[in-house]
């Protein structure tokens, strides 16, 4: 026992500080040191990590043409380069849908400048391609280069969306390539299950329509309409450009206004379908027999961009989270209960259930929170009624360390940005929604000072607790034969009921 005690005492005095130590006291405290933990060996409530107390460098700027320019400093010597437009399929018509989306494949191949091979060789010169965005409010083109060529990008990309060529029999031999990507997106199942989302949630609105486009519309698409739609809706006002990574910002500035002089600065009334979408609480069947597994989602109605409750919905959904029976099921802690996510421990207890997915969504005057999940259709009832019963559920009650769970990965998700075209489409959606852009810092703070039950789940609750629910179901529906039944069931879930999960 002797011999014990001394060897304990002689590996204890191993870890005491040396006098003679080469690192300074101050970056071993910073590293090492855990005075500031405290429950579940987190930061208090209102910390934040040192390395998100600073933010990468940035700079905001309208231009007299009303294009704003957004720049933001990362270290490498790849840069992003994006432009994004206010023209998504929001503001088509029933006639022109689909316009939004033709024209991002359209812009990203010539100009009136550059014919299209002409296009392509300048792209090939940076050793570069166009990547496009398509979205229901936002469409985009990036490009990733070498920090030397940024102004070579934003000249290309500006005269793509300033000065398009509209040929005739170009649009028509594109209608196949655009129409085919249309049809392509059913291969996608949560692709595919997320438009038919958004449609019963927002069928009285073009919100609601896919952001692809009405698929028999493509082909009755002219070069007139794609004239017309951009004409009405590509001016400087509705037009931001992003680069991330190094570049010079007057350079930035100077080819933009340089390149964009042909726009129009202000739109001609207003846009289409600026009126306020309002969500129909509406099931959504979409029966496929020869289907493996059945597909489900619910959504809920949520705050716009910046508005109030936006940031506790941002941090509700990484709190949520998304399951993977590989990597979050039962089979790595054989036993449910030791299963700390509820919704993984929801997920885990049904063994046929494969996938699941949060998404929280936030445009300029709305948003939809949706909930998915992919398993076998035996567990089809659990399916129909889960999301909604761990979404209100939650709405009652949080665990403290699954707070602190959803915190630490939003910390994680802000400590790991770099210059890209994700990056790049988040700071384009704060210039547009809310006119500036929100620092990693301030994230960080916002996200600390919400991680409390108290301040959490009365945003949650006036939510997801007895609210109205959109849902849409694709696959082999054999064990939700009575939809009736279901339907009127489907507010208990919203109740956090489980007895209809029963039986």
């Amino acid at each position: 026992m002797g011999a014990i005690v001394g060897l304990r005492r002689g590996f204890a005095s191993t870890l005491a500080r040396s006098e003679t130590s080469h690192v300074p006291e101050f970056y071993e405290s910073v590293q090492f040191s855990k005075s500031r933990l405290t429950d579940f060996g987190e930061l208090p409530r209102g910390e934040i990590p040192n390395a998100l107390k600073y933010s990468p460098a940035h700079s905001h700027i309208r231009l007299s043409n009303g294009v704003q320019v957004v720049t933001e400093s990362y270290p490498g010597e790849v840069t992003s380069v994006s432009v994004f437009i206010k023209a998504g399929s929001r503001f088509e018509t029933i006639e022109t849908s689909g316009a939004s989306h033709f024209l991002t494949y359209y812009l990203a191949r010539s100009s009136k400048l550059r014919n299209r091979n002409e296009f392509r060789e300048s792209l090939d010169e940076l050793g570069v391609s166009v990547e496009v965005t398509t979205g229901r409010e936002l469409i985009g083109l990036t490009i990733k280069c070498n920090s030397q060529d940024v102004h070579k990008a934003i000249e290309l990309l500006a005269e793509a969306i300033s000065q398009p060529d509209f040929n005739s029999n170009q649009v028509e031999a594109d209608k196949e390539f655009v129409h085919r990507q249309n049809l392509d997106v059913c291969r996608d199942q949560f692709r595919f299950l997320r438009e038919a989302l958004f449609y019963t949630a927002f069928r009285e609105h073009m919100i609601g329509q896919s952001e692809f486009g009405i698929r028999d519309n493509i082909p009755n698409l002219k070069a007139a309409d794609l004239e017309q739609f951009h004409s009405q809706n590509f001016v400087g006002n509705n037009v931001v450009f992003v680069v991330s990574g190094k570049a010079d910002c007057s350079l930035v500035y100077d080819t933009v206004q340089k390149h964009t002089h042909t726009l129009a600065a202000e739109l001609q009334g207003e846009q289409n379908n600026s009126v306020r979408p309002r969500l129909t609480p509406v099931v959504m069947v979409q029966r496929d027999d020869e289907m493996y597994n059945l597909n489900h989602a619910s959504g809920f109605l949520a705050p716009a961009f910046g508005a109030d409750n936006f940031f506790p919905l941002k941090f509700f959904e990484k709190i949520l989270g998304d399951y993977n029976a590989e990597t979050d099921g039962v089979a790595h802690l054989n036993a449910v209960r030791l299963v700390t996510n509820p919704l993984h421990a929801f997920w885990s207890a049904t063994t046929g259930i494969h996938l699941g997915h949060t998404k929280y969504e936030a445009f300029s005057d709305v948003g939809l929170f949706s909930l998915y999940v992919h398993g076998n259709d035996y567990w089809g009832k659990e399916m129909f009624y889960g999301l909604n019963y761990i979404a209100s559920r939650y709405s009652l009650f949080i665990d403290q360390y699954n707070i602190f769970r959803g915190r630490a990965l939003l910390f994680n998700e802000l400590l790991q940005q770099r210059a890209s075209k994700e990056l790049n489409e988040d700071i384009a959606k704060e210039i547009f929604y809310i006119g500036r852009r929100i620092t990693r810092t301030e994230y960080a703070f916002r996200y600390s000072n919400l991680a409390d039950a108290k301040e959490l789940q009365p945003a949650l609750k006036s939510f997801f607790y007895n609210k109205e629910v959109a849902m849409a179901s694709w696959g082999p529906e054999h064990n939700i034969s009575n939809f009736a039944y279901y339907g009127i069931n489907v507010n208990k879930s919203t109740r956090s009921n489980a007895l209809n999960l029963i039986g």
